[in-house]
């Protein structure tokens, strides 16, 4: 008989089941199945997909099994730790992405110093942020009023708090509500800015302060009209002098102002106007003067009205008080020039002169120096070095023994016809003009007889040279001229009109230019230029 062997035959025996006693549950991975199936004695496992596994990645999440692999999702490290503070004054920080190592995601730490100090993982906000620094203390006055002490406009915030910076000055005339005091006593006491001249060597600024008082600080200050700019700024040095003035003068001064000036320097020459002058300490005003007349444009800067001004040689200047109202054209006058003079004390409106008062119309003397002279300077305001002696230049006439400014003034006189060649005032109060009339030069005294003038001839001469005038202290009337035959002489024209003759020897003059005047004695005296 035969036998089917299902697993073979061998020996004439069927070979037995090879999967007879074979436990298929020995998967090879978690993937496959967990039982299997014996084949010809061998085990086989069905893949398992979906099966959870591990694939020895710990930073893989959801292990599952797919086509036989394990395999997982990667970790995703996007959740840093909020940021923390390390010490007071650091703050750290971590990147928005990590890594993942072991299964624990880590993240890049960034450290920042704190300007301002770190709390709850935050840098402190700085406390200055949007804080103004404007308001600086007020000034104060520190060491007993010796010093004042100032802060800055503006100033500097640190941890919230505004710091200004401080100035201290010293204060030598005392310190009140945070501001040293200014020098007391100071004033502009006179000034002369307009003389016969460009430029103006005979100007000069008098400044009356208490003696012995320091200058230190000062300046003198021209201030323009027009536009209002500083010009001419003069620092000065030194003490007031004894006598309590201090007179400031151009460096080529006549030497009569120039014997009286205790500072020369050319900013003395101040302008025509309308300007003023300003004397300052510190930038502070302490005195100022303004004249002329101001337009719409114009700037003044000195006190109140400012004055009208000064003739030419004249000067505006305070009285013997020094009367200061804080007002220019009520504290000045115009009058003649006394530099290092204090004013005299005059009343009734009258005006100073030398040691004396006159009215407001006259006209006050401009002492000649006594003695031969080799240049103009030494002559004075009114004077001119002429043959070696100080005589009137021709803005001015002999008066007193000096010489009086011309007055600018027009009088019509009837039935006078001709050039005026001299003029004079007689101590009678008229004034004596010498005309060159076409067929004589007479001499004329012109008195004022209510709104009318009237003039009286006192003598005639041939037509020859240009007649001269000087006037005596006695009241006489002296003429100088050279007539037809040539004689140089002078004449005494008394007040009734006659004329006595005084010929020099010389007979053969024909000179057309003299010059005539008195001494202190009353010695007349002629100068004659030849042609």
């Amino acid at each position: 008989t035969t036998e089917p062997c299902p697993f073979g035959c061998a020996a004439g025996a069927c070979a037995p089941d090879p999967c007879a006693d074979v436990v298929c549950d020995s998967p090879p991975s978690a993937c496959h199945a967990a039982a299997g199936t014996c084949s010809g004695g061998v085990c086989s496992y069905v893949l398992d997909d979906g099966a959870a596994c591990d694939d020895g990645d710990a930073c893989t999440t959801s292990d599952a099994c797919l086509a036989g692999a394990c395999g997982g999702a990667a970790i995703s490290c996007v959740s840093p730790p909020p940021p923390t503070c390390s010490d007071a004054a650091t703050r750290v920080t971590y990147a928005a992405t990590g890594t993942c190592g072991a299964g624990t995601c880590s993240y890049a730490a960034t450290a920042t110093t704190c300007a301002h100090g770190c709390a709850g993982g935050a840098c402190a906000m700085d406390p200055c942020a949007g804080v103004v620094c404007a308001s600086p203390p007020p000034a104060v006055c520190l060491d007993g009023g010796a010093t004042a002490r100032t802060f800055a406009a503006t100033g500097t915030c640190a941890d919230g708090d505004c710091g200004y910076a401080a100035t201290d000055a010293a204060c030598p005339y005392g310190c009140a509500a945070g501001a040293c005091t200014p020098p007391a006593g100071f004033l502009l006491s006179e000034v002369r800015y307009d003389t016969d001249g460009s430029p103006d060597v005979g100007a000069f600024v008098e400044i009356a302060g208490p003696p012995g008082a320091s200058l230190a600080e000062l300046h003198l200050v021209g201030v323009n009209g027009n536009g209002g700019a500083d010009y001419n700024d003069l620092a000065l040095s030194g003490v007031v002098p004894a006598d309590g003035l201090l007179v400031i003068a151009h460096p080529s001064a006549p030497a009569a102002l120039l014997a009286v000036a205790d500072v020369t320097s050319s900013k003395a020459d101040l302008q025509n106007g309308p300007d003023s002058v300003q004397l300052r300490w510190r930038g502070h005003v302490l005195d100022a003067l303004a004249w002329g007349s101001f337009g719409a444009g114009d700037t003044p800067a000195g006190e109140g009205t400012p004055h009208p001004g000064h003739a030419v040689d004249a000067s505006l200047a305070r009285d013997a008080a020094l009367t200061d109202t804080d007002d220019n054209a009520a504290d000045f006058t115009a009058g003649p020039a006394t530099p290092g003079e204090r004013a005299s004390a005059c009343v009734g409106g009258e005006v100073a002169c030398g040691d004396g008062c006159i009215g407001a119309d006259d006209v006050c003397p401009v002492p000649l120096p006594e003695g031969a002279c080799s240049t103009t300077a030494e002559c004075g305001d009114g004077g001119t070095c002429h043959a070696n002696l100080c005589v009137c230049r021709t803005t001015y006439l002999p008066c007193d023994g000096g010489c009086c400014p011309r007055r600018k003034e027009s009088h019509d006189v009837a039935g006078v016809f001709g050039r005026a060649t001299d003029a004079v005032l007689g101590a009678d109060g008229r004034v004596y003009v010498a005309v060159r009339e076409s067929s004589a030069a007479r001499v004329y005294a012109v008195g004022a007889d209510g709104a009318s003038l009237t003039a009286t001839p006192l003598g005639g001469t041939a037509k020859t040279s240009d007649v001269e005038l000087a006037a005596r202290s006695d009241g006489a009337i002296l003429l100088a001229r050279v007539d037809t035959a040539g004689r140089l002489g002078i004449w005494h024209a008394t007040g009734d009109g006659s004329v006595d003759t005084v010929y020099f020897p010389a007979s053969t003059q024909s000179s057309t230019q003299l010059a005539l005047g008195v001494d202190a004695d009353d010695t007349a005296w002629v100068l004659a230029a030849p042609n």
